[in-house]
């Protein structure tokens, strides 16, 4: 039995490997998305109310994180990337905008992260 398994893992197509291995590239990064903008969606809370609907945004976005399912499409890790990103971006904008900076870059950070979660969704269509 031991040796049919080593035999058929040595034939198997080299595509059938990346394929397993791409899936869970994507489930792992949409659970890293999903904790991020949770951790996010912590961070915006302790915003003043000058950064209100900033605050409903980030929430808005959370939830359309949530409706991420897993797509085996090279495009769609590739957003899912620049979503981590785009979240790193805003959390880094949110702790300026927090120091009391008046300049912080949320709003534009915040406009990057929903132009590229709009993007991802639409993969899922």
């Amino acid at each position: 039995m031991a040796f049919g398994n080593l035999f058929s893992r040595l034939f198997r197509k080299k595509s059938d490997k990346r394929i397993a291995v791409k899936g869970n590239i994507s489930t792992s990064l949409v659970e890293r998305i999903n904790s991020s903008m949770d951790l996010l969606v912590m961070k915006s809370v302790n915003l003043n109310e000058q950064w209100n609907s900033e605050r409903e945004t980030i929430l808005k976005l959370r939830d359309d994180a949530k409706k991420f399912v897993e797509v085996d499409e090279i495009l769609a890790a590739k957003f899912e990337q620049d979503i981590l990103g785009s979240i790193t971006a805003l959390s880094s904008s949110c702790d300026a905008a927090l120091a009391g900076k008046s300049d912080a870059d949320v709003k534009k950070s915040l406009a990057a992260l929903s132009s590229v979660i709009s993007q991802r969704l639409s993969l899922q269509k």
